[in-house]
């Protein structure tokens, strides 16, 4: 541990707000009973982000009192990268034992050791935060503090940055896709800069409840990975920059060439429109499987990013080419993530996190037990759950690329998601922040000390 890291409250940081850390986010069920409110709200329950760490985490120990010991279950490089995401900051155990509930706002644990310390919070209106003056690097961070506005509405982004009440967004997520930005950035001209990622690891797609007629049948799951047609919202959605949705991406050394992947089944075309052999057997396994023309089902999303345009292209292909009656259902972002969580929806327009672009993260979010986006489907393919354990410890590279094209080709077959697209997408900053430097790490990784600027002027 450094030296002399205080938390924003003016208590110091201890191994035992490390250690009390660790087991929150990975043992909670061990929480003592001082720590009830906060273990009552975990509901035993660990992330997602922690399960992904989990794939390599074995144990840990503190020898002594500045050092922390973490044991693998295997070798991995991979470690490091999903652990030093950004859901693990060390908490305050004194702070939680007092204050009890992890809820915003609760300024009691809102604290932390980061460059900015917590100010306001008004739902949906403002958050607001202070420059920390007693951040362990000297003269960090360089601005004096943010106010972070949660604006969802397209046209009100857009004139939010036109009149530069807002200079930046948080990070790539928007509510703009990329032929948004494009388009903003060509009115704004030299005002506005945009730096733009691919983002492999989020794909955008179709998530399909098991538990429910007719996903429940291999055959229809089968049927929607064979239907959608990848391209146009591609091309709609992310202006051409996008890529073709695989369930594990395409474009890395240990996966397969996205050349490879436009020549799968459901992601082929054939002059320009979908494959004619995809379309006649995804109709022959609807009806197969009773679901046929005049099936009746709810397409739902979430009022996020593009997940209401995703679905408004793809509800138009499910119905010319299944006959089915859909209805349409928009969600507020919170309550949809509750009636997806408890089962209460037919299919929906979803994406699923990885921490990282790399099989092992494919791995953690498809398999059994996943808490993922995937354990929403309520299914994991059984046929590719030998492979994730290979996956992450094979150590052959060949090998290992080839049991990832075996764990997707499973996948394609069998998937409680039809994925669109792995997306690109941009972040906005007004010219007026100087110097700004583009994280490497992009947005999971940003270090908030020192990403806006070498040398802030005004």
């Amino acid at each position: 541990l450094r030296e002399g890291v205080m938390f924003h409250d003016g208590t110091p940081l201890e191994m035992k707000d490390v250690l009390h850390t660790l087991t929150t986010a990975f043992t909670p069920d061990e929480l003592g009973p001082e720590f009830q409110e906060a273990k009552d709200e975990i509901q035993g329950r660990v992330l997602g982000d922690a399960q992904k760490v989990q794939t390599y985490l074995k144990d840990w120990e503190a020898p002594d009192d500045k050092t922390l010991v973490i044991n693998l279950k295997f070798p991995s490089n991979a470690f490091l990268i999903t652990f030093g995401f950004a859901r693990f900051p060390v908490i305050s155990a004194d702070a939680i034992a007092e204050h009890g509930t992890f809820r915003v706002p609760n300024e009691g644990t809102l604290v932390g050791t980061g460059p900015y310390k917590f100010v306001e919070y008004d739902k949906d209106i403002v958050t607001e935060l202070e420059r920390n003056p007693d951040y362990y690097l000297e003269g960090r961070p360089y601005l004096d503090g943010i106010r972070l506005f949660p604006i969802f509405d397209v046209g009100t982004i857009i004139a939010a940055f036109k009149t530069e009440q807002v200079l930046m967004s948080g990070n790539y997520v928007t509510n703009l896709n990329i032929a948004d930005l494009e388009k903003l950035k060509e009115e704004r001209g030299d005002k506005l800069r945009l730096i733009a990622t691919s983002v492999p690891d989020n794909p955008r797609g179709v998530m399909m409840n098991t538990k429910k007629a007719p996903f429940d049948d291999q055959r229809v799951r089968k049927a929607m990975n064979l239907i959608v047609h990848r391209q146009p919202v591609i091309k709609t959605i992310t202006a051409g920059r996008g890529f073709m949705g695989t369930p594990i991406p395409c474009g890395f050394g240990w996966s397969f060439t996205c050349e490879d992947a436009e020549q799968m089944p459901g992601m082929r075309e054939l002059n320009g429109e979908k494959h004619p052999d995809d379309i006649a057997e995804a109709q022959a396994l609807a009806l197969a499987a009773g679901a046929g023309p005049g099936t009746k089902l709810e397409f739902s999303c979430r009022m996020v990013i593009e997940y209401c345009d995703m679905m408004q292209i793809v509800k138009s292909q499910f119905q010319q080419t299944f006959g089915w009656e859909l209805t349409t259902r928009s969600l507020e972002s919170t309550a949809g993530y509750d009636l997806y969580r408890a089962g209460e929806y037919d299919f929906a327009i979803q994406a699923v996190g990885f921490p990282f672009p790399d099989a092992d993260a494919s791995a953690a979010a498809f398999r059994e037990n996943s808490t993922s986006h995937t354990e929403r489907t309520f299914y994991f393919n059984p046929d590719a759950e030998p492979l994730w354990a290979q996956i992450n410890t094979e150590t052959d590279f060949l090998k290992r690329k080839e049991l990832v094209a075996q764990a997707n080709a499973h996948l394609m077959e069998d998937n409680s998601w039809a994925f669109g697209y792995h997306p690109t997408v941009a972040w906005p900053i007004n010219t007026k922040i100087q110097n700004f430097i583009d994280p490497t790490g992009r947005s999971s990784y940003i270090q908030w000390d020192q990403i806006w600027c070498d040398q802030c002027k005004k």
